[in-house]
């Protein structure tokens, strides 16, 4: 069983590099690209899950906020670790 996930962009501002590739593998706190917010700071925005990178929604020059999605990641139920006591 597949998973898929979505994560969103962390602040506003546009995408100044992408740093990952569609299919490639990320890990959990990977940046994945780089934005430039109004005030000038280079944010790196990371992924809160591991696993394949489904599609690439995030395109350079791109203007994006909070709500923005910027990549969607695949992964096998089997490799996601679910906690538990």
């Amino acid at each position: 069983m597949l998973i898929n996930f979505e994560v969103l962009s962390s602040c506003t501002g546009k995408i100044e590099k992408i740093l990952k590739k569609e299919a490639s593998y990320i890990y959990e706190q990977e940046p994945f690209c780089l934005v430039r917010t109004s005030d000038g700071m280079l944010v790196e925005i990371t992924s809160q899950f591991s696993g394949y990178v489904k599609s690439m929604k995030a395109v350079l020059g791109q203007t994006v906020t909070p709500e923005t999605v910027l990549i969607r990641i695949e992964e096998k139920l089997s490799h996601v670790c679910v906690g538990s006591d």
